[in-house]
């Protein structure tokens, strides 16, 4: 009885102590947890924002500026226009290229009328338009800024048509666009040359024509670069002390441009480098270069009797007469 009294007591107590875990008594601590309560606040803002009316409403809708459709607009019209472009070059007919192409053209679009162009040229040969494509062609590349492909195209022309309304015209252009691939005057003169044949060449052909003066006018121009080259290279050897050099590359510009600017200061160092040339020979050599000083010296006293450098040139001069021949 009494061992059946303790057992009792022990099951009674198991009991108790598992209804005890059972409230959480020795469960592991949990993280409080904040309610959330966004759901709740966002739910108070919405129902206190003010009902907007149909006039508040219609203001808070984005402003369309005019400049932004049109801006829309052209940029679709310049999508098309580029789509409708690729399409005629690639598979349109010689007529819709050829009416593309003048399009173009008379809109500014030279690049595409001049790639236009240049795709028809193999079509053109011997048929009729092709005089009127390599004018627009060689303007094209004219107003594009591309002057050495204007004068190409310019100068076809005037091979291809040597009887044709362009002749004039085209002849002058050639020559003109030439000049303005000239570069400055320390680099290659190339280009200068051949624009100074054409022109002259053009005058030669329409001494009447209303472009003679132009044309002789950049003649001048191109000229005057050359000469300033020609001299520079003299005044080079001059610094270095390569008198004789000098001297003959002085005595050179003066019987190639008479007319420069330079011509006086050119006799003045022509007469220099002479001297200083004969100063510094050997005593055998002396004799013969001084008389050249003499012969420089009286062609610029023919030419510059009042020049600011006679007083110096007189002094070469005495030396150099004083010296037997």
């Amino acid at each position: 009885m009494k061992g059946d009294f303790s057992t009792y007591i022990c099951a009674f107590a198991l009991i108790v102590l598992v209804s005890f875990a059972g409230e959480g008594l020795y469960a592991a601590p949990k993280k409080s947890v904040t309610p959330d309560t966004s759901a709740v606040s966002d739910e108070l803002v919405v129902q206190d924002k003010p009902v907007a009316s149909q006039k508040s409403v219609a203001s808070q809708k984005p402003v369309v500026s005019k400049k932004s459709v049109v801006s829309r607009k052209s940029s679709t019209s310049d999508k098309s226009a580029k789509k409708s472009y690729n399409k005629v070059l690639k598979n349109g007919t010689s007529k819709e290229k050829l009416e593309f192409a003048e399009q173009a053209y008379n809109s500014k679009s030279y690049k595409k009328a001049i790639a236009i162009y240049e795709d028809m040229l193999p079509f053109l040969r011997g048929r009729e338009g092709l005089e009127e494509v390599l004018y627009r062609l060689a303007y094209g590349y004219y107003y594009e800024s591309d002057y050495f492909m204007g004068s190409h195209y310019f100068r076809l022309l005037t091979r291809q048509f040597p009887n044709g309304s362009y002749l004039e015209e085209a002849m002058y252009m050639a020559a003109y666009c030439k000049s303005m691939e000239s570069l400055y005057f320390r680099l290659d003169q190339t280009a200068t040359k051949d624009a100074i044949k054409q022109l002259q060449l053009f005058v030669n052909y329409y001494p009447k024509s209303q472009r003679v003066a132009e044309a002789n006018g950049i003649i001048d121009k191109m000229r005057a670069k050359l000469a300033r080259k020609s001299f520079e290279i003299a005044n080079m050897y001059y610094r270095r002390d390569l008198y004789n050099a000098a001297a003959i590359a002085y005595n050179n510009f003066l019987r190639e441009y008479p007319e420069s600017s330079y011509r006086e200061e050119a006799m003045y160092k022509l007469v220099k480098s002479r001297y200083l040339y004969a100063d510094k020979s050997i005593a055998a050599k002396q004799p013969e270069r001084y008389a050249k000083v003499i012969e420089s010296y009286e062609m610029f006293y023919r030419n510059f009797q009042a020049s600011k450098y006679m007083k110096e040139l007189n002094r070469y001069k005495e030396v150099s007469s004083n010296i037997k021949h």
